[in-house]
């Protein structure tokens, strides 16, 4: 009696194990074969390589605006350029920004200006009675004082002054992190419809200072200098903001001149000449 009862309990507990076992492996079937039939939106991801401009931002390079003639500030660097790009002459005071070895300066000086009798496109010779070199020269500024100048970047030192999205030019000065970048760079980085040069302070602060809505024939965008000029603790530039393969445009941009809430530089002045 006892092993008939034994074996009937076995047979019992068999039984609903099997059951069991056969509910649970329907049940995961059918809740796998949900999850696998029901779809997933994949994150979204943010395309900064195609970021688009407002048409209404405020833009400070505007491109078909000549700011060596409609400024006040002058700029001029030392170099070969046509007679027609330098309506200055020889002796006139100028307060140029100069390199010594390692250290930098404003100072006052005599420009030279210098008129080839041969017959070349390149002309007129603009030099310094300074011994030290030249970043650039500046005439009717104001705010600007002699004195040591905190230099973070210099092209003439052989650094690379180009920049994109993806290779942005990054500086910290005193106790802010600066960024250089192009948004919407074309192939290798070059510049092309839609693209836009922004400064940002510190991630938070932005500016645009060039957007090209319509390309450009070739235009390009190369930092050339980058420090504080004006000694406010904030970041100025020197770009060469040229639109057209053979044209150079020096653009200076300062802080202490911006608006403070609105924008991070203004232009104060600049220069245009072509080459050959």
């Amino acid at each position: 009696m006892n092993k008939i009862f034994i074996k009937l309990s076995v047979l019992v507990v068999t039984l609903t194990l099997g059951i069991s076992s056969q509910l649970f492996i329907s049940r995961l079937s059918t809740e796998f074969e949900s999850f696998v039939l029901t779809p997933i939106s994949p994150p979204e991801i943010l395309q900064t390589e195609n970021a688009v401009i407002p048409l209404d931002v405020d833009v400070e390079f505007d491109g078909t605006t000549n700011y060596g003639e409609s400024l006040k500030v002058k700029l001029i660097q030392t170099g070969s350029f046509h007679s027609d790009e330098v309506p200055y002459r020889s002796g006139e005071k100028w307060l140029g920004l100069f390199r010594n070895g390692g250290t930098y300066y404003l100072g006052e000086t005599a420009i030279l200006v210098k008129r080839s009798i041969e017959e070349d496109l390149l002309d007129t010779e603009v030099s310094t009675k300074n011994p030290n070199n030249s970043v650039f020269l500046l005439r009717n500024s104001t705010g600007l004082s002699n004195g040591g100048v905190l230099t973070v970047f210099d092209r003439a030192l052989g650094e690379n002054g180009s920049f994109t999205n993806k290779n942005p030019k990054r500086f910290k000065l005193n106790w802010h992190f600066w960024t250089l970048r192009v948004e919407n760079a074309g192939v290798h980085g070059y510049l092309q419809k839609g693209s836009a040069l922004v400064l940002e302070r510190d991630g938070i602060d932005r500016q645009v200072l060039r957007y090209l809505p319509d390309g450009c024939n070739d235009c390009s965008g190369s930092l050339l200098w980058a420090g504080d000029l004006d000694h406010d603790n904030n970041l100025d530039l020197l770009l060469d903001l040229s639109g057209h393969y053979n044209s150079y445009e020096p653009t200076l941009f300062l802080s202490s001149e911006a608006k403070p809430g609105s924008k991070l530089v203004e232009i104060v002045a600049g220069f245009t000449g072509v080459g050959c």
